[in-house]
Parts: C-alpha cells; structure tokens; sequence
C-alpha cells in the first residue's frame, strides 16, 4: 500500500473516528487520501447527499484537535480523476487524484471558484488508484447533477452567441468564463455564433433538438426572443418548445438573466460575477415552467413573448438609446435621464381580462421574504452524436502538474482561437441600430391626429403566415404555430363584456411578466416566470418629473411597489389589448421593435422550460459560509 486506506466503502474508516458528527446511515463512501500539492498531509473524506466532509488526521498524537471543513454539494458542480503529468516509477507516480469544482458565494453574493484536490494512492499502482478516485468521481456526480431524462452519461448543450451583444464582448467572455466552467462539469457543447439578425431563428428551424439538452442563449434578451419565435415556428412546435432554455447574459438589459438570479433566491450581482452565476446554475441542471405571452399585431402577426410589452417610455427609452450600445447597461441610465428631461405622453386606450395575485404570495413579498417555488430536473431524448462537437476539457491546475485520466473522463479538443473581437462581416445588421428611417406606421394601419376605431386585418387562424424579418420591421419570418388564444376576441372585434378599460394619457405601459426589466432593474417584484399573470403597469400622464426620477430609483431597489402616486398603477391580467390613438409612439416586443398600432396579448402559462438550477433556493440573506481549509 502507497498510503492509507481506499477510497471506499468496502475499507471504511472506523465509525469512532467520525466523532459521532455524521450519522453513518448518511454516508455515501468513506475513506482516506493523501493531500495536493502538500503530499504529507492526510485527510478522511466522508461523502454524503449534502456535502463532502474533510477531516484533516492529526500529524501529531499529542495535538488536541484535527481540522474540519466542508464542501457543500449545492457549490459544487463537478469533479474530475487526475493523474500526474510525467509517468514515474516512485509512489507518488502511482497516485491518481481527485479534483472537486465548486463555487461558494462570498459576503457580497458573488461565487467564486474553489478546488480542492486529494491524492488518491491506496493501490501500488495507476490503475487501481485510478479506478478508486472514478469511483468517486462518479458517486459526486451523481449527487451534484442527477442524470437528465435523456439518460446520456453527459450532457450536451447548444450554446447561440450573439458577437454584437452588449459592448461586443460575448465571445471573449463566454470563452473566458461560461466554458470552463461547463468543462469543469463535464458537460459537451457546441457553440454557434450568430452572422447576421434572425440567424439564430433560422438554425432552430433545422435543429435536431432531440441531440441536445438545452439551448443556452449567450447574449441579451434579443436572441432569446429570436430563439422563442423560431421554435413556435416548427411544426412540431409543442415538443419543440419544451427544450430547456438558458440564458447567459451578454448583452445590455440581460432582464432575464437578472431574474433567474432572483428566482433563485440570491443577491443581486451585476458584471462578471452575474454572468459566472448563471454560468453555474446551468451546470445545476434544474428547470421550471415559463410562461410565454402571445402578441398580435396590428398587421396580423402573431408572436411569443417572454419578457414585456412596452409603450412610451420604456420603449422610447430602449430603442433611441440604441446609439449607444457600446456603453452597455449605462445607455439605459443616459437614456431614462434623456426622457425624463424631455417627457412625452400618449394618448391611449386600455382593456383587460383581470385575475389576482394568490394572497400568501402577495402578503410574502408584501413582508419582504422570497416565494420560491420549486424547480424539476431537466433532460430530452436521446439521440445519435453530431459530429464536431466540443467535448467537455478540463481547465488545468495552476501548476500544470495534474493532467485529465484520458481513460476515463475523454480526451478533449481545444476550442477554435478566438481573439474575441467581433467578426467583421456579415454581422451589420444585429450590431446596428433600428433603421431610423422606416415610418413609424406601416402597411394598412394609417394614423392622422386620432384614431378611435382602428380595423386591421388580420389572420384569423393561430397559424400565421409571415414574411421578412422578425421584430422590427412590419412583419416576420416563416410560419408561427401554437396554442389558440382563447381569451382573445379577434382584434377587428370587441372586447368581452367582462374585461374592463380605459382610455387615457400615459407617459408609459408596461406589460411585464418577469420580475427583472434589466439585470439591475426589478420592476415587478410580484412577478414569477410561471404564474400565469400579466402585470400591467402605468404610469398616467400628470406626474412630475420629479416624483417619475423617485419612481425609477425606487425600482433600483425594487420598491416601486411603495410608490405612493395616484399615476402610478399595477395592474394584474390574463390578456389585455392596447390601442395607441395617436401617432409617433414605438412599441417594443422584449426589447424588438414592432409595428405601430393596436396590439392584444394573452398569456399562456408553462408554454416553455427555464433552466434556474437549483431545485432549492438559498435564501439571499444567508450568510453562513462553510469553511475550506487548504493545506497548512
């Protein structure tokens, strides 16, 4: 024997020397190891369904205590078997090791990466410490990422980027950030880089979805939508639909990325370590329903939506600060100061189905604690492996002494070199702005000063037939499927009795059904991706430029529902319709500029699947850490 006992059950450590701390019904596998990169030290490592107990031995019989530390499972978010990089013939050449990934939060809510690595050196040899340290590779597996539906020993992602998202960094850092933390997982992706605006609507169209495990959108709230709409176009768009999807946020708003970190009950965290932590809750493996809202507009089009619907100013705000993308989130601040000094209204009317917010969840958030609700596991049907794809790699130690056990865990490819600038042709039209100069009225939908009985045409069937380009401009591509709108009247038609409406001068309305408008922005704490609820909110001409800057500062905070201002409203719906009766406005689908005129809407509750990670949520006020001692 090279060091102490095996990693295994079959050769456990005597239950005295756990000190009664862990209830050995609890214990998975149990053992001893050798430390790296300090050789000498010894620890005793008990597995169990929550965490990986350390116990460091105690080099000297006379010292009064041994050292104690955990690694939590819900940090963790893979391992892998290791062997030394130059083949020896002394002991330590015979050791194989074990490397645990995790991710503990800090004070501040951000995660930050932590190894640890054991020496594995029961057996005289290579191969027998090898097969000890995959035997715990994949019990830790097991407990940190249950297997997906599919059944597959890994899972595959199909990872859309987006070049011109945001400050046009995406690739640069999806490469630096997201894929190694995806290696360290073990998990197989391909990446795929947009070339031009609605490329990634068309690759959907063609996906052999069964191949893969989840879409992961590594780009702002635009490419989700694309990615939405382009499923909703397939003919089999009920299966297709409820592939998982994940987003990563690259782009400006990142709404959605902020509310999954919401939803998940943790801080707010902005920048990189935004990113990084939904770069970890997609390793989690975990999802929940989402509700998506189908929009028709005033020419007949039908689309999905996740995010909101806007007029005024939340949309003016969106689409003319498109000038300054490269500022990132801050053209939002530019722009909403811009406004705010320049205010507009719009003269409008509204109409609604109403439903109401569960009353324990009201009065939770009402009381300022978390409703989180829980999240189911993941997974498609298998399928033959495409070719090409990017096999999961380790990202080596800092000493570059520890190499992958190919035999086990895969030889893996390098990835193509990026630099990670953008591509310089063939992305014109996702890096700029909306063509300023298309009329803000299109096709059979004319303004003069008003209009109080608008009569589009429109499809009626709920399988639409479109042509062009999908969101800004007056009509989209393919074919979209989906679910019959039910609630809905058609919009040539009018409202049910039972709805209710008004006509008014706002400065915005806002349908939102998110509880993020960007990463940093919680506009509608009540909200829930899969609660079936549209919330409407307005802001009703008369308010002071002054109380309307309160009114977003409070939202920094997410207190907007403290407002105290008769002009501002929330309202909670299942369907609603707007009907713009003046012209000069711009509505916005998640952010994608629409025709303008009347649109209705109705929600359709767990159309898709969100990849949130966690099953169960930490509270974003707890503070306990535990403790990762290293080697003395």
């Amino acid at each position: 024997m090279a060091g102490g006992a095996a990693l295994s059950v079959e050769n456990a450590v005597p239950e005295a020397d756990l000190d009664g701390l862990i209830p050995s019904t609890e214990v998975v596998l149990r053992g001893e190891a050798g430390g790296y990169p300090r050789a000498s030290s010894r620890y005793v490592l008990s597995l169990t369904p929550d965490a990986l107990h350390v116990r460091r031995l105690r080099s000297r019989p006379e010292a009064k205590r041994s050292v104690r530390s955990l690694l939590m499972l819900h940090d963790v978010v893979g391992c892998r078997t290791l062997r030394a990089r130059s083949p020896g013939t002394s002991a330590a050449s015979a050791a194989a090791y074990l490397s645990v990934y995790s991710y503990p939060r800090g004070g501040g809510g951000a995660r930050r990466r932590e190894v640890r690595t054991f020496r594995v050196d029961a057996h005289d040899h290579l191969d027998g410490n090898v097969a000890e340290a995959a035997r715990w590779e994949m019990a830790m597996r097991r407990l940190v990422s249950p297997a997906c539906e599919s059944g597959r020993p890994q899972r595959r992602m199909l990872l859309l980027v987006n070049p011109c998202s945001g400050t046009g960094r995406a690739i640069a850092r999806c490469r630096q950030i997201v894929l190694p933390i995806l290696e360290e997982a073990g998990i197989e992706y391909e990446l795929k880089v947009t070339e031009r605006q609605n490329h990634a609507w068309e690759m959907v169209q063609s996906l052999r979805l069964e191949e893969w495990d989840g879409l992961v959108i590594v780009s702002g709230d635009g490419l989700l939508y694309e990615v939405i709409n382009g499923l909703m176009a397939r003919s089999d768009w009920e299966q297709a639909i409820k592939i998982p999807l994940g987003i990563v946020p690259a782009g400006s708003g990142n709404a959605l990325a902020g509310a999954v970190n919401h939803y998940t009950g943790h801080k707010r965290v902005m920048g990189d370590n935004l990113l990084t932590h939904l770069a970890f809750l997609l390793c989690k493996g975990a999802c929940r329903p989402l509700d998506l809202v189908s929009v028709t507009t005033s020419l007949g089009r039908r689309l999905f939506s996740f995010l909101c619907i806007a007029w005024g100013f939340v949309s003016d705000v969106d689409i003319e600060s498109e000038r300054f993308r490269l500022l990132g989130g801050a053209r939002f601040t530019l722009g909403t100061l811009a406004r705010i000094a320049s205010l507009r209204t719009y003269r409008g009317r509204l109409s609604y189905l109403p439903t109401s917010i569960p009353g324990d969840r009201a009065a939770a958030m009402a009381a300022g604690r978390n409703f989180i609700r829980s999240a189911t596991l993941c997974g498609q049907s298998d399928g033959p492996k495409l070719a090409g794809r990017r096999a999961a790699m380790h990202r080596n130690m800092s000493d570059g002494a520890l190499v992958e056990e190919m035999g086990l865990a895969g030889k893996w490819e390098s990835t193509d070199d990026w630099d990670g600038s953008p591509p310089q042709e063939g992305y014109s039209s996702s890096c700029q702005s909306p063509d300023s100069e298309t009329p803000p009225f299109s096709g059979i939908w004319q303004l003069g000063e008003t209009v109080q009985s608008p009569d589009p045409v429109i499809n009626r069937t709920f399988m639409t037939s479109n042509g062009g380009e999908l969101g800004g401009k007056a009509d989209g591509p393919g074919l979209v499927y989906g679910p019959p709108d039910d609630l809905l009247p058609f919009l040539d038609e009018p409202i049910p009795q039972h709805w209710r409406q008004e006509e008014n001068d706002y400065v915005l309305v806002l349908a939102i059904y998110q509880s993020h408008l960007a990463a940093d922005l919680l506009f509608s704490p009540l909200a829930l991706p899969d609660d079936g609820i549209i919330h409407l909110w307005l802001v009703r001409a008369g308010i002071s430029r002054r109380a309307l800057l309160r009114f977003f500062m409070a939202l920094a905070r997410g207190r907007n529902l403290n407002v105290d201002s008769p002009h501002v409203v929330h309202i909670t719906a299942r369907a609603f319709r707007l009907e713009p009766l003046q012209p000069g406005g711009i509505i916005t689908v998640d952010g994608e500029q629409v025709e303008y005129g009347p649109l209705q809407a109705q929600i359709h509750p767990h159309l898709a699947r969100l990849i949130v990670g966690l099953q169960k949520a930490e509270s974003p006020d707890e503070s306990w850490e535990p403790s990762f001692g290293g080697d003395e």
